[in-house]
């Protein structure tokens, strides 16, 4: 359920003294909506999450110390050598929030309405710690709530997170 929240952070720092790359791939946001008929139906609010195309503006990379960009697809390092993300993060810095992956909805999400997110994930090695998330407002930064939907723990196979 949303808090009323149109970003969600993952924290990727302080979870190893090495530096650590992420790949992200097939990212889904679904938002439960309501026809006039009361017909629930899901509808998409990110774009490009399988990273075929080049549009990446649902997504932010926010690296310590080197501020804010939009990744850039790269073929082979999504599922089954297709094109998706790889986020390099830096050894343990300060805090968890120092490096962190953003996926930004399309429309925000009211108070305790329900979302549905999937995206698959893996990481150059075990970390061994869950990555915690976060609800953000309109922007990257603007921290709203801790927990938004759980942890993940990336290891160096494909998983799967729904």
């Amino acid at each position: 359920k949303g808090e009323g929240f149109q970003t969600i952070a993952f924290n990727l720092s302080a979870v190893a003294n090495y530096d650590v790359r992420y790949y992200i791939d097939n990212i889904v946001v679904q938002y439960e909506k309501v026809d006039e008929a009361q017909v629930v139906y899901w509808k998409p609010i990110v774009t490009n999450g399988d990273f075929e195309g080049e549009n990446t503006t649902n997504y932010v990379v926010r690296i310590y110390q080197k501020g804010d960009n939009n990744p850039v697809p790269e073929e082979g390092v999504g599922t089954d050598e297709s094109r998706g993300i790889k986020v390099v993060v830096p050894a343990k810095v300060e805090q968890t929030w120092d490096s962190q992956f953003f996926i930004s909805f399309n429309e925000d999400i009211p108070a305790n309405d329900v979302i549905k997110i999937s995206f698959d994930y893996k990481a150059s090695e075990n970390v061994g710690e869950a990555i915690d998330t976060q609800a953000h407002g309109q922007t990257p930064g603007s921290y709203n709530h801790h927990q938004c939907v759980g942890t993940i723990t990336p290891t160096t196979e494909w998983q799967h997170y729904e």
